[in-house]
């Protein structure tokens, strides 16, 4: 009888040890450099989609002003409001499914819904009808960007993360770009109803490819953690434990203001090239979307590099770097803004807006850095939430509403309402660095890591 046991002691461990074993191998056919940069790729590609459907709609908002005779609070509502609110909304309990479960599989189907959502705006005849559409845009973008991030930080480890994050965040400036290059474009040849149509189908086909090629890693995989479900604090339990953390508070208050200026700024800037200095849309795409796509992807980078680099001597520098570059961001979209040359004040707003997303992979890397793996998307999803609700949804209406109220100026109505926003980067400086301070200076603390899993 005890020979039996004996014989089922070896047999159990050498069961765990082949488990143990199969799990190093599938781990280390994930993370090798050839397979987890395919899917970066991948990711990178879905960004750059999420956000030419995103941003196509800021060159098309003088067409479609024309034709639907809507006012620029319309146009700031339907750019802002009617995006984020849904986005924003939705963005949290879609994270809870995808922290719960396959974040690829909550990645495909997100694509394939904006991007239906992105062509029937092509079909709108009215503003509500617009307005609609909109709304599907949101509503499928609301679970890609979290799930992305978080299974970006499960396939690099924390090393190499920043510039991870920094590359991918590429997608959204390369979309940008694009959004501005087909829609002038396209709008000058067929009409802004086409430009939507042709924008939004190409997700449809990537979104299929997307669910065949990218395989889903485990909480934590990059950082070691073994493969196992890591039990998860209810919503409620979530979310206080995130609110106790004052570096995620003073982060997430920072990049909403960020994010605030960056929209007011950018969704407009197309009408105000148009307004001011009489540009046509194929000209706004050509000049306007190097600077959103090539300069805001070199930005996107240099913010996780120069992170990488300079957290090595004090983790603070993950916050002090997008402080100081907000800082300087200022001065640089005023002087953009009353510029009388129109290409001086594009090149003058192309370093404006390097210094303007120079806080996104820093941000996104300490957030991925202090919540435990279990929480990324959730944690990632909070984030998003302020950011989108108060920078998307807030940044382009204000700038709708100034300069509706500012239109006894005439032309000058729409300079001086994105003067106005330009002066918000003062409130995410302040923001991150009391983040910075609130780190503890032997480095970022995994404070809620443990809090995660206590509940």
């Amino acid at each position: 009888m005890s020979g039996t046991n004996g014989n089922d002691s070896v047999n159990i461990q050498d069961s765990t040890l082949a488990a143990a074993g199969d799990v190093e191998r599938e781990r280390a056919q994930l993370v090798r450099p050839a397979y987890r940069n395919v899917v970066l790729a991948m990711v990178v590609i879905g960004f750059a989609l999420n956000f030419m459907d995103r941003q196509i709609l800021s060159i098309l908002m003088q067409p479609i002003k024309q034709e639907l005779h809507l006012s620029d609070t319309a146009l700031g509502f339907l750019s802002g409001l009617a995006f984020a609110i849904f986005y924003a909304t939705l963005g949290l309990p879609v994270s809870r499914i995808a922290d719960r479960g396959s974040r690829r599989v909550v990645m495909a189907i997100s694509m394939g819904l904006w991007s239906l959502a992105t062509a029937t705006s092509g079909l709108a005849r009215s503003f509500l009808q617009l307005f609609g559409s909109r709304i599907g845009v949101g509503v499928g973008e609301a679970g890609f960007t979290p799930s992305g991030l978080a299974m970006i930080a499960d396939y690099f480890p924390r090393a190499v993360r920043g510039t991870a994050l920094g590359i991918l965040n590429i997608g959204p400036m390369v979309g940008s770009m694009a959004g501005l290059l087909i829609g002038g474009w396209v709008a000058h040849l067929w009409g802004w109803r086409a430009a939507f149509m042709i924008a939004g189908l190409p997700g449809v086909i990537f979104a299929l490819l997307f669910w065949l090629i990218v395989r889903e890693p485990w909480r934590g995989m990059a950082d070691g953690a073994p493969r196992e479900k890591h039990p998860q604090p209810s919503a409620w339990d979530g979310t206080r434990q995130l609110m106790r953390s004052a570096t995620y508070v003073y982060l997430v208050a920072g990049t909403g203001m960020s994010a605030f200026a960056l929209y007011g700024i950018s969704l407009w800037m197309p009408s105000f090239l148009a307004r001011s200095f009489g540009f046509s849309l194929p000209t706004i795409g050509i000049t306007l979307g190097p600077v959103i796509g090539i300069v805001g992807g070199a930005g996107m980078i240099a913010g996780g590099y120069i992170m990488d680099r300079l957290r090595r001597r004090d983790e603070r520098w993950a916050m002090w770097m997008p402080a100081i570059a907000a800082l300087l961001s200022i001065p640089a979209l005023l002087i953009a803004l009353t510029l009388a040359n129109a290409y001086a004040a594009i090149g003058t707003y192309a370093l404006a807006y390097f210094l303007s997303v120079l806080w996104v992979a820093p941000a996104f890397a300490v957030i991925q850095a202090i919540v435990h793996p279990a929480m990324r998307v959730t944690a990632t999803a909070g984030q998003l939430f302020v950011t989108n609700l108060v920078g998307l949804g807030l940044g382009p209406q204000v700038v709708g509403l100034l300069s509706d109220l500012f239109a006894p100026a005439g032309t000058n109505s729409l300079r001086y309402a994105m003067m106005i926003c330009a002066l918000a980067p003062l409130f995410p400086a302040v923001f991150y660095m009391l983040a910075a301070r609130s780190m503890k200076t032997s480095g970022i603390h995994a404070d809620l890591a443990s809090a995660a899993m206590d509940n």
